[in-house]
């Protein structure tokens, strides 16, 4: 039997049969192999008649076989969020172990508790839930909602993450432009944002702060941070220090509270945030020079004069460039500090 010459291309297999009527409804079949969580159209191929938006339906790959578990929105820009891949069949169940999980994460693993009451608890697509982040500040939540599903869900799974987080209040923010477009109903946590507090206080690395939910942007305190601030705190020992764009004030406090910089001047063009910043001063009985001006005028006319802006040991600044759309990448216009 002779063997095939080397530019001879193997015979394809033929395509898989499979029968649809077999598959537990609601479900979803993918048009490609892909693990990511995010199926947008042009990767989404047949759903059963029977989905509606916001259900959970069972994911199949293109040849057919149990891909996973998702949440279905058919006006969403994002139609199907897989929240889990898995060979196995995956239910509504899987949400409580997702969030119990993300929880023991936090708490158990990291031991976040011990150093802050301010952290990410959830974190969408990285805990397997898809569409919702959920920042913890002190005894509140909040929960940031991008999925008609997660919505449908949120009010069931507060409880729990208050009996998990030992938390007591919850905010829920829905954009307005994304809530039109998934669905959901602007109305749907007035009355758990009206039990919410608006203002609270907080503590990270023996630094407290006091957060303003309708005040800033994302709070004026940003998690994420955490460790830059407690990084930046080692240099701070008997220096000088300028913080360009202090916003409320992280920096800069966490140079003079547990730094120990002996001279701080905080600048910010936001009189919102200096005004934050100066009550976060006052929270640590903190002396810092805030000065309410354009950071980047402020420290050419310190050069020109001579003056502080070199004299200085440590200088954190931070700009955060964000451009609305397509359009403006490559020429962003809009400045927010974090």
């Amino acid at each position: 039997m002779s063997e095939p010459s080397p530019t001879e291309k193997p015979e394809k297999a033929p395509p898989r049969v499979y029968d649809r009527a077999t598959w537990p409804k609601p479900w979803a079949q993918l048009k490609y192999f892909t693990f990511q969580p995010a199926i947008f159209p042009r990767l989404l191929g047949q759903v059963s008649s029977d989905a509606r938006p916001g259900d959970f339906v069972n994911v199949y790959d293109k040849n057919g076989n149990l891909a996973g578990g998702g949440l279905y929105n058919p006006r969403a820009k994002i139609p199907l969020r897989v929240v889990a891949h898995s060979a196995e069949p995956v239910n509504e169940s899987y949400f409580e172990t997702a969030i119990r999980r993300a929880v023991d994460l936090r708490r158990t693993l990291f031991k976040l508790d011990e150093v802050t009451d301010a952290y990410r608890l959830i974190n969408s697509d990285g805990d397997g839930l898809s569409g919702l982040t959920i920042d913890r500040y002190g005894d509140t939540l909040l929960c940031e909602v991008y999925s008609l599903g997660i919505a449908q869900r949120l009010p069931k799974w507060l409880p729990l993450l208050h009996e998990l987080a030992g938390t007591k209040f919850a905010r829920v923010h829905v954009d307005h432009d994304l809530g039109s477009l998934e669905g959901i109903k602007p109305s749907t946590f007035n009355e758990t944002n009206a039990a919410a507090p608006r203002l609270v206080k907080i503590r990270e690395h023996g630094v407290r702060y006091e957060v303003d939910f309708a005040e800033g942007h994302k709070t004026g305190f940003f998690c994420d941070q955490r460790d830059n601030r407690r990084a930046f705190a080692r240099f701070a020992k008997d220096a000088r220090v300028l913080d360009l764009c202090c916003y409320t004030g992280g920096f800069s406090l966490n140079a003079k509270v547990t730094g120990g910089a002996t001279d701080v001047t905080a600048v910010d063009l936001d009189e919102a945030a200096i005004a934050q910043a100066k009550r976060n001063a006052n929270l640590n009985q903190a002396r810092i020079k805030f000065v309410h001006a354009d950071a980047f005028a402020y420290a050419r006319q310190m050069q020109q004069n001579g003056g502080e802006v070199g004299r200085r040991d440590a200088r954190p600044a931070e700009v955060h460039f964000h451009a609305r759309g397509r359009r403006q990448l490559g020429r962003p216009s809009e400045i927010r500090r974090p």
